[in-house]
């Protein structure tokens, strides 16, 4: 948000403080969900910090006494075009319109919360006119214990087009995250339960998670084909990983065991499932590969 901020109105990040809402206050939302935080409040700040700089620019024209078209924002200071000394700050006339109110047109107030709207500040909402779709490739490759059936992933490729990127740093960090996820969900995150319903892995001594160690190095790319339905042109980026992860993984799995003619397996691709699988498959044999499998009668999820 601060850096939506910041570019529209030309002043340094650091210079934006983004303060939190009561959750409470603003109008009806369908919810928070789908990745899409900077496609619809992004998109909300961006029409805010616009109405913003047409207001800063309105004003300046008549203290300069130059044309909207003549102006140019950078760095905090508004300046004449080719003549420098014909400048004022932002907050210079931030303050001047606080004092003298009628230089700028009063927006109506608040419609959340019927708060006056007052000096170079803006209330815009946003709703997008349809959904947006991310999309994106993902490639595992894995190697598989034959003694053990513990999955390695020796290296990983994802290439995501999340619309028109922001901010590269951040969305390369979410897949990342998420990635690490995807590998989780596929190798080792289980909810188990006992026959009693009693949570077997309400901890993360029982819940395993993957350390650092046991995640590759990860190769990404970001296409960028921008939404029509924004207009900052975005799409979600932060469940990337979480949907493309565990069936690239699975599938390279099943790759591998291919040859054994092994078809199918359930999430968590845990060791003592996959030596089952290849045990039953050398005897000749094609166990359940579903979740419960191998797992003691007093273990089995009931769910």
């Amino acid at each position: 948000f601060a850096q939506i901020a910041s570019t529209t109105l030309n002043l340094p990040t650091a210079k934006v403080e983004v303060c939190m809402n009561d959750s409470a206050l603003p109008g009806f939302s369908m919810g928070t969900y789908g990745s899409r935080t900077t496609q619809i409040a992004g998109s909300a700040v961006l029409l805010a910090a616009e109405a913003v700089r047409a207001k800063a620019l309105q004003v300046a024209a008549q203290v300069l006494e130059a044309a909207p078209a003549d102006l140019v924002m950078e760095d905090g200071r508004i300046t004449v075009q080719g003549v420098s000394a014909r400048a004022i700050e932002l907050s210079e006339l931030a303050r001047m319109v606080e004092e003298q109110p009628d230089l700028i047109e009063r927006e109506p107030p608040n419609p959340a919360n019927g708060t006056p709207i007052e000096g170079l500040a803006a209330w815009r909402d946003f709703s997008s006119p349809g959904l947006t779709y991310s999309s994106g490739t993902h490639l595992a490759v894995v190697e598989v214990e034959s003694e053990t059936g513990e999955v390695h992933v020796l290296k990983y490729v994802a290439v995501d087009d999340c619309g028109r990127v922001l901010n590269h740093y951040l969305a390369e960090a979410q897949i990342h995250g998420a990635l690490a996820q995807g590998i989780s969900q596929a190798l080792y995150e289980e909810v188990l339960y006992d026959q009693d319903g009693q949570l077997l892995s309400g901890t993360l001594l029982d819940y395993t998670l993957p350390l650092a160690g046991q995640v590759p190095d990860f190769v990404t790319d970001l296409i960028e084909t921008p939404s029509p339905n924004n207009p900052l042109g975005a799409k979600g980026v932060g469940e990337a990983g979480c949907i493309g992860g565990p069936p690239a993984i699975v599938n390279a799995v099943l790759d591998a065991l291919s040859p054994l003619g092994i078809k199918t397996v359930d999430m968590p691709l845990r060791p003592e499932k996959i030596w089952a699988l290849l045990q039953a498959a050398r005897n000749g044999t094609q166990p359940h590969a579903g979740n419960d499998e191998g797992a003691p009668a007093s273990e089995r999820k009931v769910l």
